[in-house]
């Protein structure tokens, strides 16, 4: 899961995914409004979790945190 994650954030960022540091903030790659609906899409895609539009965007939020969050979530849908 933890691949495929990081694989989405990647491709939505235009970048290689061995490029990014898990613990740098999203907004930092250049994450934008547009981005975060796009990333969302994906990730709602591969997960089925559709995480709130302000999620994404929330300042500081980094790829692992964003795990911990879509973990978080498969956890309760079970």
């Amino acid at each position: 899961l933890n691949k495929v994650i990081v694989k989405a954030v990647a491709d939505v960022l235009g970048t290689a995914a061995f490029k990014l540091n898990h613990k740098q903030a999203l907004e930092r790659y250049g994450l934008d409004s547009l981005m975060a609906v796009e990333l969302n899409v994906q990730l709602k895609e591969l997960t089925g979790i559709d995480l709130p539009k302000m999620t994404l965007l929330q300042k500081g939020l980094n790829i692992n945190e964003l795990i911990t969050i879509i973990q978080k979530n498969l956890m309760q849908q079970e």
